[in-house]
């Protein structure tokens, strides 16, 4: 089984990984969500995925995000930041992060970090 961590999670990368892990529960279990602001979104996610961290880009979204998943009684840890978006994708028991890769403008980049090698899957641009 795959230990998954969603950065960006809220967008089309990260709903269509989420797609995938919802397919097959026996292959994937989610560690780790990340988004910059879609906190509704995030929050939902949350609910079906339970996974042990969840990172938001402000202070604000982190308390907007604690308050939904302990109305929902989900009891996933929130983060905010960049230092918390390190540690989401650095969890010891992540060993698969999913993420856009900006820079060279990859649909979908795969880190495997066992620790930390990074491959990337093939555009389909």
């Amino acid at each position: 089984m795959r230990h998954v961590c969603v950065l960006g999670s809220t967008g089309s990368i990260g709903v269509n990984t989420l797609q995938v892990v919802r397919a097959h529960p026996q292959l994937f279990q989610v560690k780790a969500l990340t988004a910059h602001s879609n906190v509704e979104v995030l929050a939902q996610q949350c609910v079906e995925f339970k996974p042990d961290l969840a990172v938001v880009g402000s202070a604000s979204a982190a308390q907007k995000l604690q308050d939904l998943l302990c109305a929902a009684n989900i009891k996933t840890n929130v983060l905010y930041g960049s230092e918390a978006l390190v540690s989401a994708s650095t969890l010891t028991s992540v060993d698969t992060a999913m993420y856009r890769d900006w820079e060279t403008d990859r649909k979908s980049t795969r880190l495997n970090s066992s620790h930390l090698k990074l491959s990337r899957m093939p555009s389909s641009a």
